[in-house]
């Protein structure tokens, strides 16, 4: 009998959780080895005085699930005070205050979270194109001069996060103010022996890797000098840029994919 094609899914490990769950349920053998480590970058103070901040924006742009929850710090309904703090917001604005978000993962957090979907834009998830220059097509008509969008993102030592910023270069051009504020950080995680070994055979072993992140790939372990490198993998991408890193990194097969975890099940069933 065949041993079945692993599936390794990199993202951080509590968003693993839901895909590998996905793709075991499409008949996949699919695992997590998490390339990216979450954690949080508010202190109690500072979380306290960055709702104040947000509940003055007109616009709330948040990056991910992750920045809703680490907001919060819990996905949980907002309080009383949260909820009037919003309330006021918009009574005073004369129009409810707007939260963008890039992916039905983070639209769900949001609505977890008590925002009225009503208040959320996000790119049509019918398309598969979730990123910073779908939402823009759907929200550009939003700013005016002087509309102030508050950016809730993470963090990288070292790695800006360039998608946001042409985001903000767009609002910036159409005359609104941009304001950034960090609210988790990605990091490398550290790998010991026997997880190093364990992604060495998964680099030559037909292992399908799944990246949702550019990032993910910088964090991938490093592989013996003497060896292949990646030249033997094999992955599902979910963006192009994701694709021109996996190429760079050396993978031998690189599938695009749209987001959606059904279409990420298909593009990987299609190179196996």
């Amino acid at each position: 009998m065949a041993v079945p094609v692993r599936i390794i899914v990199t993202r951080p490990a509590l968003q693993a959780v839901q895909w590998v769950d996905a793709l075991n349920a499409q008949g996949l053998c699919a695992s997590s080895f998490a390339l990216i480590e979450i954690a949080d970058a508010l202190s109690p103070a500072q979380r306290a005085q960055l709702h104040q901040r947000a509940a003055q924006a007109d616009v709330c742009m948040w990056v991910s699930a992750n920045a809703v929850s680490y907001f919060w710090k819990k996905k949980e309904q907002f309080s009383d005070v949260d909820t009037a703090k919003y309330a006021i917001n918009s009574i005073v604005k004369n129009t409810p205050q707007r939260h963008w978000a890039t992916g039905p993962g983070t639209v769900a957090a949001l609505q977890d979270c008590g925002v009225p979907t009503s208040q959320i834009d996000a790119p049509d998830l019918h398309t598969g194109q979730w990123d910073s220059e779908a939402l823009w097509l759907r929200v550009e008509g939003q700013i005016q001069p002087g509309t102030q969008v508050l950016i809730l993102r993470g963090v990288d030592v070292g790695t800006p996060s360039a998608s946001r910023d042409w985001l903000a270069q767009q609002v910036r051009a159409a005359g609104g103010v941009v304001e950034f504020a960090a609210v988790y950080e990605r990091r490398a995680p550290q790998f010991d022996a026997q997880q190093m070994a364990w992604a060495q055979v998964a680099s030559m072993d037909g292992s399908v890797w799944v990246f949702s992140s550019s990032q993910a790939l910088t964090h991938l372990p490093p592989l013996p000098e003497s060896g292949d490198g990646w030249s033997r993998a094999r992955c599902v991408v979910t963006h192009e840029r994701i694709a021109q890193a996996a190429r760079a990194k050396g993978f031998a097969v690189v599938c695009m994919s749209r987001p959606a975890i059904l279409d990420v099940a298909q593009s990987i069933k299609s190179i196996l």
